[in-house]
């Protein structure tokens, strides 16, 4: 009976320890961590990118996890951690798990939301260099607010021309086409760069057809200026130079307006055809020569005569110049159309030979100092009328001198006792042609007679002209009324005395 109770306990035991053995194990396992697939992120303005949370332990039990912003006016998250950009700014966008609080972070950049460039301008597109000499070119990029303003820089031809960050080089003769790339949208603009190793001049005004200047020859004027940026774009002087008048000798053309013949002139004495004319035209001035000019466009230096051997060359819409004055060396081209117009001395005065008779009685004279005697400059103006003549009496008069005066046999000479001979219009002012009488409607002066020979006698009040005109009419006029004499200005005694008036780029002469 003992031994049998004893069994039964050593059965129940072993069954007690087997099921105890048996119990399942506790397998809730903890978060410890959390971590996010980026830790920065740059997005623009209404981008978005997901960010994803690891939970660690991969078996935690629970991987449940919640998202905020700490600035939800710059970037916004939601459950599923997408984010989105607001405005410009940073946000911190933090993932926290629902175990343990674990927490992670990702710093968010929103910028703004880029704008594409749409364009790019040079604020050259053509220039003009002499080997060794520099500029700048300058990039404009659209729009203004474009986020990618960068460009690139290259030439299509170093050899000729370099290009760095903008500043060009010429190098060589010849021409390069410097462009400008910009990285964004790959817009692109050029300048085409000429280099060479003359002058850059240009052409003043029309080329002028002078019309029976000198009998047998086909004169052309035709005029350059250096710098060629010494007028502005309203062709107004802007800063001094010099004026290269070029008087030359073509071959007979078709029309008063047709362009000179094309081809080399070399300045030589006579009359020759393809001639640069040199000495003294019919107004005893230079025919071809240079004169520098002030920044107010007024010619102030001495004309200096384009010496023996001077080259000019017209070619199609070129002009070139290489030659030699007092003033120095000079190797000049310009670019641009020849036009030319009929701008003969004489051009506005009928060749048919008439009488002219008339009588004025209204006047004004006027005196200027001249370097050996005293002009009085007459201008009658009266019923669509008018008479310009220049006399010559003796310095320190205060009196119109009675007496006969001689029309000067040769412009300019200004003696005492002479009226002057007209040189035409080969000037641009109408008092720079007298002496002369035409005929004026409304406010121009579209016949001239200008005085060639004959003469004037002043008596008391009273003016008798017996002239003839350059092409032979016979000019009987005069003048009743007070020879009350005004003085004029120191200056403008002294810019008649020069023939002053100012320059400009215009397209000929037109009363």
């Amino acid at each position: 009976m003992k031994k049998v109770f004893s069994l039964g306990l050593l059965i129940a035991a072993m069954i007690l320890v087997t099921f105890s053995s048996c119990k399942p194990a506790n397998t809730v396992k903890n978060v410890t961590g959390v971590k996010l697939s980026e830790t920065t992120k740059s997005i623009v303005v209404g981008g978005e990118f997901v960010l994803t949370a690891t939970v660690s332990p991969t078996d935690a039990a629970n991987k449940e996890v919640t998202w905020s912003t700490d600035k939800a006016d710059i970037a916004t998250v939601d459950n599923n951690g997408k984010v989105k950009g607001v405005k410009e700014g940073e946000a911190t966008i933090t993932v926290t798990t629902k175990d343990g609080n674990k927490t992670d972070k990702c710093k968010v950049t929103v910028t703004k939301k880029p704008i594409a460039v749409t364009g790019v301008e040079l604020n050259e597109t053509e220039k003009k260099l002499k080997v060794g000499e520099e500029f700048t070119l300058t990039a404009t990029v659209s729009p203004a607010d474009a986020t990618n303003k960068e460009v690139t820089w290259t030439s299509d031809k170093p050899a000729v021309a370099t290009v760095d960050n903008g500043k060009v080089k010429a190098v060589a003769t010849g021409e390069a086409t410097i462009t400008v790339t910009t990285k964004d949208g790959n817009k692109t603009a050029t300048c085409k760069v000429k280099v060479s190793n003359t002058d850059e001049a240009i052409i003043l005004g029309n080329v002028g057809y002078l019309e029976d200047a000198v009998d047998g020859a086909y004169l052309y004027d035709l005029r350059l200026v250096y710098p060629a940026d010494a007028f502005n774009d309203e062709g107004q002087v802007q800063k001094e130079g010099t004026l290269y008048v070029f008087t030359i000798n073509s071959t007979k053309p078709a029309t008063p307006t047709s362009n000179p013949a094309m081809g080399n002139y070399v300045a030589k004495a006579g009359t020759a055809p393809m001639t640069i004319m040199m000495g003294k035209n019919w107004a005893n001035s230079e025919y071809s020569y240079a004169q520098s000019f002030n920044a107010q466009g007024y010619l102030t230096g001495e004309k200096k005569p384009i010496k023996a051997g001077g080259t000019l060359t017209l070619a199609a819409n070129k002009v070139s110049f290489k030659g030699e004055t007092d003033y120095g060396k000079a190797d000049l081209e310009a670019e641009g159309e020849l036009k030319t117009v009929a701008n003969g001395p004489w051009r506005f005065e009928p060749k048919a030979v008439s009488t002219q008779t008339n009588k004025f009685t209204k006047g004004t004279i006027t005196s200027y100092e001249m370097d050996n005697s005293l002009d009085l400059y007459m201008v009658c103006n009266q019923d669509g009328k008018i008479l310009i003549a220049d006399f010559f009496i003796a310095k320190g008069s205060t009196s119109f001198t009675f007496g006969k005066y001689d029309v000067e046999k040769k412009h300019g000479a200004q003696a005492v006792g002479t009226i002057q001979k007209s040189q035409g219009a080969s000037v641009s002012a109408l008092w720079q042609m007298a002496s002369l009488y035409g005929f004026v409607q409304g406010t121009s002066v579209k016949t001239i007679y200008f005085f060639d020979s004959g003469s004037a006698v002043v008596s008391d009040q009273k003016v008798e002209f017996d002239v003839k005109s350059h092409f032979g009419s016979s000019l009987k006029i005069t003048y009743e009324g007070p020879l009350t004499i005004k003085k004029g200005s120191v200056a403008a005694a002294k810019a008649r005395a020069r023939g002053l008036s100012p320059l400009k780029q215009g397209k000929g002469i037109f009363f």
